[in-house]
Order: structure tokens, then C-alpha cells, then sequence
């Protein structure tokens, strides 16, 4: 088995060990949920903050960056 995203990756060896996940259903989907939540928007959103702010300490254009990033995505 091969998998590639980190939240994939936690949430496989969290039930293959069977730690890190609660037995009750109700507080797995609760932990599952904010790992997702995590994943979607606080680690994006401060990887981002942190390119903008290196980019501009070093005189760099941020546009480049991010576009670049959205062209690999799509080709």
C-alpha cells in the first residue's frame, strides 16, 4: 500500500496500532474531523502566511510563487 497524504497517513496507522482514536464512534469522527480541519485550513493557511512573509522579506514576488504552485497543480 502506498498513500501520500499526511491525514491519510495518520488516520492508517491510528487504526492499523489502534491508538490515537477512541473506540466510541462518536469521538473517532470527532477527532477525524479535526484532523481534516486541520489538513483544509490552519497548516495551508500558515504555510501561506509563511511564503508571503519570506517572499517579502526577500524581495520576491509571492504572485510568482503562488501561481507557479497552481500550474504544477493543473498540468
Amino acid at each position: 500500500m502506498s498513500l501520500f497524504e499526511s491525514g491519510a497517513i495518520l488516520q492508517y496507522l491510528a487504526e492499523k496500532t489502534g491508538k490515537f482514536l477512541s473506540h466510541d464512534p462518536r469521538l473517532k469522527w470527532e477527532t477525524i474531523q479535526w484532523v481534516f480541519f486541520q489538513m483544509a485550513n490552519v497548516g495551508p493557511y500558515f504555510g501561506q502566511v509563511c511564503i508571503l512573509l519570506l517572499n517579502w522579506l526577500l524581495g520576491k514576488s509571492s504572485i510568482d510563487f503562488l501561481s507557479g504552485n497552481i500550474f504544477i497543480l493543473f498540468v
